[in-house]
């Protein structure tokens, strides 16, 4: 090999490696079992290379990165790391292997989107909440997404497209598919707030994952060095900031003003936020007592809207990077092979990120039954719930 660079090559091809096998999963061993026979790789070669006592030639390195599933230039290329980064899967309860496939999913998807800007020339916004806007721990939930609509100009009404308002206000998104069974994640590239989202869930839920993330970027909570608290405090107030950011709270209040529904259904497909999350805000906030939430829930378990409530909200969609990629293919004339190179990512992961941008688009999940299901008939199938007066609130 023949880096550039040999001093730093030397210390970070080591630690590469090693990432990369751990987020594959692999052992030492199996690694090894798994080259092919004719490059003649051992448990004791793999772990020499790992120490930085040995260089694989450029052939071994290839197969690494095969089996790895990473690009041959992940392991040499220099790129910005992700501070910061934080989901809801303590290291407690996750797999090592996971988390680093995570780690090094969610820097591969950033820098990529950071290279691609390059490229074409494209510059991120420069926002408020790129670095000027942070709350310190003093400062409540709603107060501090209260300050952020009014800063982004954005009132009490609703925000259409929650991922390109943040994108004007600094906040960068990319869509991360992990076998962590999360959501979403927030962290810092480059000094640039990242959100790494997941999108094949319902709209809504979608939504409150972003606004969530953004809460943890306010707080502080990604910021370089700041330990991630397992007793779940950051947690609930990244929630509780989230769900006031897309729903501010006197709009809540005139939600749940009257015996309907259907007045909830109405500021859901307004706001974007599901109707579950509208009656746990209520409760907490006391506009509605524990006696009638817990009514509320049970009635919409009967009718079988726990896990597909009715009300239609539109996908955010968060494809910068798929963009950018149709660019280069249709109006820059790149081929594939330029792109990966670009990129730093297999050809085959990045046509399935485009592939799956382009499939997604209109509403986030159709109401569970017909639109008379539940805005007619008795109170079995009415979208009227009698709201008791008394003592009830």
């Amino acid at each position: 090999m023949h880096p550039d660079n040999p001093k730093r090559l030397a210390t970070q091809l080591p630690a590469r490696m090693r990432e990369a096998r751990t987020a594959a999963g692999l052992s030492m061993r199996a690694a090894a079992e798994r080259m092919p026979p004719e490059l003649a790789v051992t448990h004791p070669t793999i772990s020499k290379w790992e120490r930085g006592g040995a260089l694989p030639s450029l052939r071994q390195l290839g197969a690494l990165a095969t089996l790895y599933n990473v690009h041959p230039q992940w392991f040499t290329e220099e790129r910005a790391e992700v501070l910061g980064l934080r989901h809801r899967k303590f290291k407690s309860k996750v797999r090592k292997a996971d988390d680093a496939a995570f780690r090094r999913d969610a820097g591969l998807a950033a820098n990529a989107l950071l290279r691609l800007r390059k490229v074409l020339g494209v510059k991120p916004s420069a926002g408020p909440l790129a670095d000027e806007i942070r709350f310190d721990d003093d400062t409540t939930p709603a107060v501090a997404a209260t300050k952020v609509r009014e800063l982004l100009g954005l009132g009490t009404g609703p925000i259409y497209n929650l991922v390109a308002v943040l994108a004007d206000a600094g906040i960068s998104s990319v869509e991360l598919e992990t076998s962590l069974g999360i959501d979403g994640a927030a962290g810092v590239v480059n000094g640039h707030p990242f959100m790494f989202v997941a999108l094949d869930r319902p709209a809504d839920r979608v939504r409150l994952t972003c606004a969530h993330e953004v809460g943890h970027i306010v707080f502080g909570d990604c910021d370089d060095g700041r330990v991630p608290s397992e007793e779940g405090p950051t947690e609930d107030r990244a929630f509780d900031f989230g769900s006031h950011l897309i729903l501010p709270h006197e709009r809540l209040v005139e939600a749940f003003r009257g015996r309907s529904f259907l007045k909830l259904v109405k500021t859901k497909e307004e706001f974007g936020i599901s109707v579950s999350a509208m009656i746990y805000r209520a409760r907490e906030a006391g506009e509605i007592s524990e006696t009638l939430a817990a009514r509320l829930w049970k009635d919409m378990a009967r009718r079988g809207w726990r896990r597909d409530e009715p009300g239609n909200v539109r996908w955010e969609r968060a494809d910068e990077l798929e963009s950018h990629i149709e660019v280069l293919l249709h109006e820059s004339g790149w081929d594939w092979e330029q792109i990966e190179h670009a990129a730093g990512i297999p050809r085959e992961q990045l046509q399935i990120r485009l592939d799956r941008a382009m499939r997604r688009s209109g509403f986030g999940g159709p109401p569970t039954g017909s639109e008379e299901d539940y805005l007619e008939g008795d109170e079995e199938r009415s979208g009227v719930i009698p709201f008791r007066s008394q003592p009830d609130r």
